[in-house]
């Protein structure tokens, strides 16, 4: 069972290993002093030379779709208890030629009164959010390549980063639905 120790223990090997081949000095002089920072520039710079090439490609602008949807959701509740949730949702689609690019996140709190106490407390708390890049190869069949990062403490994780990778078959496309298929392979690590 992979707990929190192991997710830690498995990047503090990445770093220690990186460390081993430069010498702290080096790794200050071409990356800056923050080395979070450049983590975080390393996990992004695939998906800003993606979105660099789909701007700069020479697609004539019919050929390029966007689409958004976004969900707000308060709800709060008084009587014998009271209640309260908060959610919101956000899915954005970019589709260029035979290329889609995915980016979703939600989030999800909820609090309610402690019968005993008469206190508020946190009942669930989960976010999260993912990239999913789809190529499509024919009008039935296309592949695609994921990441989520997820977190949800209630359902025993803090934090969980799931890459997936497959193939979606189109059974039936019609104006007012979609019917799909999917397959395909997923790696979680985390905690």
């Amino acid at each position: 069972m992979g707990g929190a120790g192991e997710f830690a223990s498995k990047n503090a090997l990445i770093l220690k290993i990186i460390l081993s081949k430069h010498s702290k000095t080096a790794l200050r002089e071409s990356f800056g002093a923050d080395m979070r920072t450049t983590m975080m520039t390393r996990q992004l710079l695939p998906l800003t030379i993606w979105i660099a090439a789909l701007s700069a490609s020479a697609h004539a602008d019919e050929d390029r779709k966007w689409t958004n949807e976004s969900q707000v959701g308060i709800v709060k509740t008084s009587g014998n208890s009271e209640t309260e949730s908060y959610s919101a949702k956000q899915a954005n689609s970019f589709t260029q030629g035979s290329d889609v690019g995915k980016i979703n996140a939600s989030y999800l709190k909820t609090a309610a009164e402690n019968a005993t106490t008469g206190k508020k407390e946190e009942t669930a708390f989960k976010w999260d959010a993912g990239l999913r890049y789809e190529r499509i190869f024919s009008p039935l069949w296309s592949g695609f390549v994921g990441y989520l990062v997820e977190s949800d403490k209630y359902a025993g994780y803090q934090q969980k980063h799931n890459t997936d990778v497959g193939a979606k078959y189109t059974i039936a496309k019609k104006e007012n639905y979609d019917v799909l298929s999917e397959a395909g392979l997923s790696s979680t690590l985390g905690s």
